[in-house]
């Protein structure tokens, strides 16, 4: 039967009760969703019945909290652009092209998915640190790359990389192989195929890689601040607040990203829907 929306919720409640034999699972399930949902909320409501609007204030115009947020929205969107840069390109090899020990570079290419970030970031120390592998020439030119912004950049696009490959790769795969061969009997370069048939057809799954990447770009943590040095991205400069015992600040920061993410959670969820 087909219940008008407002009456969907009174009917959902009535009928899970309506077998006396589901009763007891309907408890048991009951139990767990509850323990989840407390899970999930209360820490975003403790956050929100201890901030004081007028210390808020103060610390948002704070150097602190401006220097944070301008260096993660730069360091996130350059990371952002160059990882859909070369994940595009990745994602189309890995695609198209067939590729000895393909599964092995798949692995490969989506292995910082799964690393642990105090693991990653140590990597990037080893190559781009005064002695590592890379970062050694660097410093023997006079510029060192550790404990910049760029390190920040890199060590961002080290950790959302794999993201974008394995969601443009997977909208790749999604496209209709006929396509390209009516392309190709038209006499379509390479060049024109990819660039006229599958980058216009991929949009979606593009776009959602670069959201993605730029969300997890902007909460990275572990990686980043091994890498850091003294600058500080939002997601540092709460650590650092929090364990000084400053937690007006870390508050506010804390509140900017719960922000930035639920909105970009929003612009995902459109995206879905315009699918």
């Amino acid at each position: 039967m087909d219940y008008p929306e407002r009456l969907k919720s009174k009917v959902w409640v009535k009928e899970i009760w309506k077998n006396p034999g589901d009763k007891i699972f309907n408890l048991i399930m009951i139990i767990p969703v509850a323990a989840a949902l407390f899970l999930i909320f209360t820490p975003f409501l403790s956050l929100t019945l201890k901030i004081s609007l007028k210390a808020l204030a103060a610390a948002a115009v704070s150097n602190m909290v401006k220097s944070a947020l301008l260096l993660s929205l730069y360091s996130s969107a350059v990371s952002t652009a160059i990882a859909c840069i070369l994940g595009v390109a990745a994602a189309y090899m890995l695609a198209f092209k067939k590729i000895p020990y393909k599964h092995v570079w798949n692995t490969v290419a989506t292995l910082p998915m799964v690393l642990p970030p105090a693991v990653g970031g140590y990597l990037l120390l080893l190559t781009f640190g005064r002695y590592g592998l890379v970062g050694h020439w660097f410093y023997l030119s006079g510029y060192s790359i550790m404990f910049t912004d760029q390190a920040i950049i890199i060590a961002q696009i080290f950790v959302i990389l794999p993201f974008v490959i394995d969601a443009v790769r997977t909208s790749f795969e999604g496209i209709n192989a006929e396509y390209k061969e009516v392309a190709l009997t038209m006499g379509a370069s390479e060049w024109q195929i990819f660039t006229r048939v599958i980058l216009p057809l991929s949009k979606p799954g593009i776009f959602s890689g670069a959201i993605m990447a730029f969300t997890r770009a902007m909460g990275e943590f572990g990686a980043t601040m091994m890498v850091s040095g003294l600058n500080e991205t939002m997601p540092i400069a709460i650590y650092r607040n929090a364990t000084a015992g400053h937690r007006t600040e870390a508050d506010i920061l804390s509140m900017i990203l719960i922000m930035v993410s639920f909105g970009i959670m929003i612009l995902m969820k459109n995206l879905d829907k315009n699918d």
